[in-house]
């Protein structure tokens, strides 16, 4: 775009000078000179050719643009389409408006006359034309804006043929009017004929990338319109008349202006006309309720206290609700529950404290006001005052509660797909009456006059208009209405003919229940014939279904089934998946979850960077009906935002089980199958992808009192209030409904009986039989259904979910809606499949994290789940939440019920296999000589699942080394672990050298049983013996949580269902616990391996003060790290004098004084520095994580000389409850995916003793995060108790910390500050 400038010239002629002369100066040849000359040539006449096309261009676009603003363009092109098209088209649109007009004609027909009908409609065979069109180019860029010049003037034909002249027809309108009344009725035609219009009107169009592409279209008149016609309703044109033609202009002109002549604009919403959502359908509920007035001021006429009562309305206009009357008070309380339909939050709820009159006029008192549009950021507001006023003074206040709920909205997948929505027994369903037909007249009762009465659950809720004479008529009408029990509603209607002289007789009525309707509608049926009344005749109807997630709506007891049956997965492995981070030159982090309903049920754990993941899970399903559709579904982690789907198989349950030889016996398992399918994606198009899976379908036995009583919805409990209330009160003033006749009730009860108009079969009633345990017989039964019913809550903050974890599981089993106020009602059931009872235990869990994969838990319990059964299995109990120091004091009400079952557990899913390995490395003997002085100098290490959990101390210039070392290991699966040992020799200079191997089968020990064991070692390379090594293994059974990444998996509606079974057979790394056996092994192998530091941060030695205070630098590393973590503590005492253990508890962990594991107070933690984290560590940073939730997240740093600096600090509170970091280090992209290079896991109390003889409240800790073992992080932890900054050690040591920068050699690069900490020990007094 800028050849042609003047540099360019300047730029070829230097570069033609210069090139010139240097081949002249170095005695090149003439051709060299050519050659540059004609370069020269062709890149000035190219530039030039270029700049004058785009000066050409531009002087053509500029040009146009002034035609544009200056000139008219003809539209000759599309009035001749007009003119073929009109001869098509018109006779469409004709009869169309005859239809819609007629309808509106028939219901706005005046008192005095009997009926107004359109007979005659035509807009003749000339179309309209279009004279010019004018465009303005100076808009927005989504904007477009024209002006056109329209005409209509069929009368005018000097223009057309003698061909179009012998079809030519003329507009023309006409009129039917009937005056009287029943049989002396008297008919009149008005005819309007010659109709011409002419008129210039401006089109303002806005664009949006969505379809249909024009979100709005502004239509307004530049100039009144000319509007010309010929009026005969008797037989001349009334227009002759003396200013009659002038009259009808001026009303023409004052209706239309203030709608659409200019400025004023006529708006068309084209986005919302075609989205297929009508513009006035509601858009939520609202929950009001009213619980009284204080101060309310009114004088009666006559004197006396106002009887007040309170009157609902959006905008001060329809009244929606009315509240009871209560006499003679000032401060009354009403304490009444109203639900009001939405259409837009941009309303203004207005409660109207009127003063009840007998014998005249209510009074308003005054009106509080509360805008809706504060309910978009929250949408439930507890315990609101809003002042009266009245002409701007104050008369008293009004409390009340809004609670808004929302229609839910499907969300689009990347696909271009819809989420599906969750089931919901609570909605807004639209019905409409669209119209009837074929209806049956009656002899001697003259032609129809119909119209429709409206029902849901027997109660009338809309009527239509009246259609005057005619049996088909069209009546359109719809109403909007809450349902709270989708399954149980009933919809009718009945068809009526209105006659002035009797009582209206029935034509007929159709009752069905609203499922059926809705399934009805989805198989696009919607006409049903008319039963009762004359027979004959059939109607057409038509519903909604929009949900709304209202207490109990999803999974309330009042709509629960008991399940069927378990579903058991075997997820195995999947090949080929598709990749959805190849452009960023990465693989899918695959895992795989289950989904009903569009609402996640379980899933499994997530392998990183690869296409071909193994699992080797099994995850339990509850089966509620056979009919029921499962989807798996492999989905991408991403560390940041929604995780992605790699596609979707379908699980049937009926493909897995039959029915017994007949329908009373139980349901028949075909028994495991083994299966390997596709995955489908994009709108199952394509095909991507292979998993291999196996299912088995296992019923559960029947069992007696498995259901739960449901509590009274919201709604049922503010009808019960208004039916509960006082008698005396005036009943005009309160919200009735139009009473039922004897028809409306047996239609009301038919349908909830027998589905659609008494032809569907009846339903068949739940049958209470089965088997019947007592609890003790429950709790003998080792595996089954755990099934919970969450009902209330008193909470100590609202916004908050209750998760209930089993096992302390890493996700819950299942999680409730977040809690709207503090005083929840959750009404919702869940499930959860029990393995081994004897084992499990329950924690319930107040997380009011925003985020369903973070955690912010303010209150918790947790016992033993068959102590959990004795207090719940006889009915619901409450139970007390609190945090670590007794506040957020909580209750949550619970039930639960338990379905046991006779399953044979594979031998990977028992807790058996998993738990605590403790192994003892005790020595080895006849090892080879590696080195020169005919010895080796050999190490040990443990890998465990392809990741080291232990490395030994290096016995010098041996070759049968005694190591009596011990470390334990928590295991995930012993019977799928791959577990081994390797024997080094130890190098000072390279790497190390490998002496032997030997696998360690884990599958064959007992629990609780100590095994001595020699293990041969074998040369990789060579196959041949190296000699022997001798261990001691004793595995205890425990619960091993999972180690799960925090994804966006759970937000399907906002919620977690029910989560059946966990990873049982997942392989993971084991997490070190283990130290040096005895306090002297414990002091050894620290200070051998601090001994190192500045080989690798390039530390110093320690040094003593003058005033006694001892400088521990960062303690030394081993060069050879070992993959576990060590850690010197900050105290008085040298490293090389070595550290006592400190008592532990049967599971291992270390104890306080008091024998709590950990204490309350405050944990820093610095993030100091990083070592050989590997060559991708191009922009690393550290994340720490406690639980789900991220507790730090450092910058990125720069890897200078394979260190990384960052010595950045966060704080976390901790408790008496175990403390875990989980610690991931980051490499960072700015495209793409954040890639992990490493991850470990640091015990705080195994570092931190702040109770023990000696206490520890500061530790310097070093731990391996790479799987190669190379890859080191630098930690520093500090804790001072929850009172203050210091502890007191009854006179035994007074410690205080502090982070200095150590000497200016050490610090020469900025952000690599080298700290140490200084130690002050005060002396107590000597006993004499």
């Amino acid at each position: 775009m800028w050849y042609g400038e003047w540099y360019h010239n300047a730029a070829i002629i230097l570069f033609t000078a210069l090139a010139t002369r240097f081949f002249t100066y170095f005695r090149f040849g003439w051709g060299w000179f050519f050659l540059i000359v004609a370069f020269s040539a062709t890149y000035y006449k190219t530039s030039i050719r270029r700049f004058r096309r785009n000066a050409r261009d531009d002087l053509q676009r500029e040009l146009s643009k002034r035609r544009l603003f200056e000139e008219r363009e003809s539209a000759e092109w599309i009035n001749l389409f007009l003119e073929r098209f009109w001869r098509i088209y018109e006779p469409v649109l004709s009869a169309t408006i005859v239809t819609t007009v007629d309808q509106v004609l028939s219901v706005s027909t005046p008192s005095f006359l009997d009926s107004l009908r359109m007979h005659t409609f035509t807009l003749g065979t000339k179309p309209p034309r279009i004279d010019y069109v004018k465009t303005f180019p100076d808009t927005e860029a989504d904007v477009v804006v024209m002006d056109w010049k329209i005409s209509f003037t069929p009368n005018d034909q000097l223009d057309m043929t003698k061909r179009q002249l012998a079809t030519h027809k003329n507009p023309k309108i006409v009129l039917r009017v009937n005056f009287g009344k029943g049989v002396l009725v008297a008919g009149k035609d008005i005819v309007v004929e010659d109709i011409t219009f002419a008129g210039s009107m401006r089109i303002r169009l806005k664009l949006m990338t969505n379809f249909p592409h024009i979100k709005t279209a502004e239509v307004s008149f530049m100039e009144k319109p000319i509007v010309d016609f010929v009026l005969k309703p008797v037989g001349f044109d009334l227009n002759m008349l003396p200013g009659l033609s002038s009259f009808i202009d001026s009303q023409v002109h004052a209706t239309l202006g203030p709608m659409m002549y200019d400025p004023n604009v006529f708006t068309l919403d084209l986005e919302q006309m075609l989205s297929g959502t009508p513009a006035d359908a509601a858009i939520g509920v609202l929950q009001v309720t009213i619980f009284n007035g204080r101060g309310l001021k009114g004088t009666k006429f006559g004197g006396g206290t106002p009887d007040p009562y309170v009157s609902l309305s959006l905008n001060g206009k329809k009244v929606l609700y009315k509240t009871k009357v209560k006499h003679s008070t000032t401060n009354p309380h009403w304490n009444e529950t109203a639900f009001i339909l939405v259409q837009t939050l941009n309303d203004v709820l207005s409660f109207a404290v009127i003063d009840y009159n007998d014998h005249r006029n209510d009074t308003e008192m005054g009106v509080a006001n509360f805008p809706l549009k504060s309910l978009e950021e929250d949408a439930e507001q507890e315990n609101l005052r809003v002042p009266v006023l009245d002409d701007g003074k104050e008369k008293g206040q009004v409390r009340f509660d809004v609670v808004y709920y929302p229609v839910l909205k499907p969300k689009k997948l990347e696909d271009g797909t819809e989420e599906p929505l969750p089931e919901t027994t609570s909605g807004i369903v639209r019905l409409t009456v669209h119209q009837a037909k074929d209806l049956v007249e009656s002899e001697g009762l003259g032609q129809l006059s119909p119209y429709c009465h409206l029902l849901v659950n027997g109660q009338k809720i809309k009527q239509s208009q009246i259609i005057k004479r005619m049996s088909n008529p069209i009546w359109e009408v719809y109403e909007d209405y809450l349902i709270t029990d989708k399954a149980n509603a009933v919809v009718g209607v009945r068809v009526l003919d209105d006659k002035s002289l009797v009582k209206d007789p029935q034509l007929g009525h159709v009752s069905l229940k609203l499922t059926k309707l809705l399934e009805h509608n989805q198989k696009r049926e919607d006409w049903f014939p008319l039963v009762g009344g004359r027979g004959g005749g059939r109607v057409r109807v038509s519903a909604t279904w929009r949900p709304v997630l209202m207490a109990g709506a999803v999974n309330g007891a009042g709509v629960y089934t008991p399940p069927i049956g378990v579903m058991r997965i075997w997820i195995h492995k999947a090949t080929d998946l598709k990749n959805v981070e190849g452009l960023t030159g990465g693989k899918s982090d695959p895992y795989v979850r289950v989904l009903h309903s569009g609402i996640i049920v379980a899933r499994t754990m997530v392998v990183d960077n690869n296409l071909n993941p193994e699992w080797e899970e099994v995850i339990y399903i509850a089966v509620h009906n056979v009919r029921e559709n499962f989807v798996l579904e492999a989905m991408d982690y991403q560390h940041s935002g929604k995780d992605r789907s790699l596609g979707v198989i379908d699980v049937r349950p009926s493909d897995y089980v039959q029915q017994g030889e007949d329908k009373s016996a139980p349901l028949v398992s075909l028994g495991r199958k083994n299966l390997q399918d596709s995955f489908k994606t994009d709108g199952k198009k394509t095909v991507k992808g292979t998993l291999y899976y196996e299912v088995e379908f296992l019923p559960t036995p029947k069992m007696k009192n498995i259901s739960f009583e449901a509590p009274p919805s919201t709604l049922d409990r503010a009808d019960r209030v208004k039916d509960e209330g006082d008698t005396t009160d005036d009943e005009s003033i309160v919200e009735t409904r139009t009473a039922n006749t004897d028809a409306e009730e047996d239609m009301f009860e038919d349908a909830k009986a027998n589905g659609v108009n008494g032809t569907d079969e009846p339903a068949t009633p739940v049958s209470d039989e089965g088997l019947e345990l007592s609890v003790d017989e429950l709790k003998t039964r080792q595996s089954g259904l755990f099934l919970f019913h969450i009902t209330s809550g008193t909470l100590a903050k609202k916004g908050a979910r209750l998760e209930v974890l089993i096992n302390d599981g890493y996700w819950p089993a299942y999680t409730t809606e977040r809690a709207r106020s503090t005083h929840a009602t959750f009404d919702e059931v869940g499930e959860c499949f029990i393995k081994e009872l004897d084992f499990a235990t329950i924690r319930l869990a107040l997380n009011e994290s925003e985020h369903d994969n973070a955690d912010e838990i303010y209150a918790d319990f947790r016992t033993d789940l068959k102590a959990f059964m004795d207090e719940t299995l006889n009915g619901p109990h409450t139970f007390t939440l609190t945090d670590s120091e007794g506040k957020n004091k909580s209750l949550i009400t619970i039930a639960c019920k338990y379905i046991p079952m006779d399953i044979k557990l594979e031998p990977y899913e028992s807790i058996n296999n998993m738990g605590q390995l403790r192994v003892t490395l005790l020595d080895g003997k006849n090892l080879p000589a590696m080195d020169r002085n005919g010895k080796s100098d050999p190490y040990a290490v443990f890998t465990l699942n392809g990741e080291k959990v232990f490395r030994s101390e290096v016995q010098k210039k041996t070759l049968n080394p005694v190591w009596k070392q011990t470390f334990d290991v928590e295991v995930p699966s012993r019977t799928a672990a791959d577990f081994r040992v390797d024997i080094f020799d130890w190098d000072m200079v390279g790497e190390s050298d490998k002496i032997g191997r030997c696998q360690i089968n884990l599958a064959e020990l007992e629990p609780f049983m100590k095994l001595d064991k020699t293990l041969p070692l074998i040369n990789v390379k060579s196959n041949q013996p190296t000699g022997d090594i001798r261990i001691s293994m004793v595995f205890k059974s425990a619960l091993v949580a999972r180690n799960r990444h925090a994804t966006s998996t759970f937000s399907s509606m906002g919620r977690v269902a029910t989560g059946l079974g966990g990873v049982v057979g997942g392989v993971g790394g084991g997490v070190v616990h283990g130290v040096e056996k005895g306090a002297g092994g414990l002091g050894k192998g620290l200070g051998k391996g601090f001994g190192a530091v500045g080989a690798v941060f390039g530390g110093r030695k320690n040094s003593v003060s003058n005033d006694g205070n001892i400088s521990i630098p960062v303690p030394p590393v081993p060069q050879d790290i070992p993959a576990t973590q060590i850690s010197a503590p900050v105290d008085d005492v040298p490293a090389s004098q070595g550290y006592a253990i400190p008592p532990s508890d049967s599971d291992g962990n270390f104890l306080s004084a008091n024998g709590a594991v950990g204490e309350v107070g405050v944990l820093r933690v610095t993030v100091v520095r990083g070592k050989n984290l590997g060559e991708d560590a191009e922009k690393p940073y550290v994340e720490v994580k406690q639980g789900r939730k991220t507790v730090g997240e450092t910058k990125v740093a720069a890897n200078e000389g394979g260190v990384c600096n960052w010595d950045e600090s966060f704080s976390i509170r901790t408790g008496r409850e175990e403390c875990a970091l989980d610690v991931m280090v980051m490499n960072k992209h700015r495209f793409g995916k954040d890639e992990k290079l490493g991850e470990s896991k640091i015990d705080v109390w195994r570092h931190i003793q702040p109770s023990a003889q000696q206490p520890i409240l500061s530790a310097q800790v070093m731990c391996s995060v790479t799987d190669g073992g190379s890859g080191i992080l630098e930690f520093m932890l500090d804790w001072t108790p929850s009172g203050g900054s210091s502890i007191d050690l009854d006179g035994r040591a007074s410690i205080s910390s502090r982070r200095e920068p150590s000497s200016p050699a050490n610090s020469t690069k900025k952000g690599s500050r080298f700290r140490v900490l200084s130690m002050k020990r005060e002396h107590p007094e000597p006993d004499n």
